[in-house]
């Protein structure tokens, strides 16, 4: 097997607006955006892809596999587990979910662009493989 760089950011919600978003966002800052409407398909993606993955954004609440069982099912594999991943919800989330989650950030939505990239410029497991691109409006990235 060759060993592929760790060059995407992983987008797990269950909003096509809020994934859009990120996916810019992603994109700017030098990476592939791969894109999961639920938490089975994020769990699918992660494990076609998980030495590429640099980071995820989780959304919490989702129809079907929610962000808590995601990141639960993530946590019990040792490869997955160590992909550095952020929530991304519409509501603050408490000391024991935080806890319990161990996200390396939470982000309330609606998140500006410069957290965004902070948090991927901070978490990212390695650096883009391109140059980021900083041209998108500083207004509210995350609805």
């Amino acid at each position: 097997m060759t060993h592929q760089p760790q060059s995407s950011i992983l987008i797990v919600d269950d909003e096509p607006g809020v994934r859009i978003i990120l996916r810019r966002v992603a994109e700017r800052e030098g990476y592939e955006a791969l894109e999961a409407g639920s938490g089975a398909e994020g769990l699918a993606m992660l494990a076609e892809a998980t030495d590429s993955v640099a980071l995820i954004f989780l959304d919490l609440r989702m129809p079907g596999m929610d962000g808590f069982a995601f990141r639960i099912k993530q946590l019990s594999s040792p490869v997955a587990a160590r992909v550095p991943t952020i929530v991304v919800t519409g509501q603050s989330i408490s000391p024991e979910d935080f806890g319990r989650l161990q996200p390396v950030a939470c982000l309330v939505k609606p998140a500006t662009l410069s957290q965004l990239q902070a948090a991927i410029r901070c978490h990212a497991r390695t650096p883009p493989p391109s140059a980021p691109v900083h041209a998108m409006s500083p207004a509210h990235a995350v609805a």
